[in-house]
């Protein structure tokens, strides 16, 4: 008895030291990925993006995953607010504001995760809709509403590879939250569809934005 009670010690001893290890490593790891991420935030130098989220469907997940969006985006430059709807919603240095609205459904026979339209005729005001009905989780949510909203500030997609989409950023091919596709290969196989999309600011995006700025001070006035 004596003895197996001293080798189960010994098994406990291990197995809470290798624990311990582990999770001392991921805590490294992480801070190590945290201190080495791009950010670029200067908001005396870029200015504030004003959002309003607008519509129906703003469930209290769905805006945690915007204020998570916003948080992450301002790594880009600038900073993001969101505004009341008696607040005027703007973009300071591509104009003018955005509408984030949330319609139920499919549109035009496909089911995209989220569109982004300007209106020249209306002091260029930028609108994002996002279709809930056709994301499939909340870090689906989160990644859709990071994209469409890059694209509402000026920014083009940046391909993983060569030749992905029609359009690519010339400031390289790799993983970005500005790939053309929200899920790639990371969908994971469970009963409900779930993937897992780009969800941090990566140093290509950083390039992207900054040329968008160029872009959009190059562009006549409306």
């Amino acid at each position: 008895m004596i003895k197996l009670d001293k080798t189960w010690k010994k098994v406990v001893a291990f197995a809470l030291g290798f624990i311990a290890l582990v999770a001392s490593s991921f805590f490294i790891g992480h801070a190590i990925h945290q201190a080495t991420r791009p950010d670029n935030h200067n908001e005396d130098f870029y200015g504030v993006v004003r959002v309003r989220l607008a519509g129906e469907g703003w469930t209290a997940e769905r805006r945690e995953a915007a204020t998570k969006a916003m948080e992450e985006l301002e790594r880009l430059g600038p900073s993001f607010l969101f505004v009341a709807d008696n607040a005027p919603a703007e973009i300071t240095g591509i104009p003018v504001w955005i509408d984030t609205q949330i319609p139920e459904g499919e549109v035009g026979g496909h089911c995209p995760a989220g569109v982004y339209q300007t209106f020249p005729h209306d002091n260029n005001s930028v609108r994002i809709t996002l279709f809930p009905a056709c994301i499939h989780s909340n870090l689906e949510f989160q990644g859709a509403f990071m994209h469409e909203l890059g694209h509402a500030i000026g920014m083009d997609h940046v391909c993983r590879t060569a030749g992905e989409d029609g359009v690519c950023s010339s400031v390289g091919h790799g993983v970005s939250f500005m790939n053309p596709n929200l899920v790639y290969d990371e969908a994971l196989p469970t009963t409900t569809q779930f993937s897992i999309p780009m969800l941090e600011v990566t140093e290509l995006d950083v390039r992207e934005y900054r040329m968008a700025r160029g872009r959009a001070s190059t562009r006549p006035v409306q």
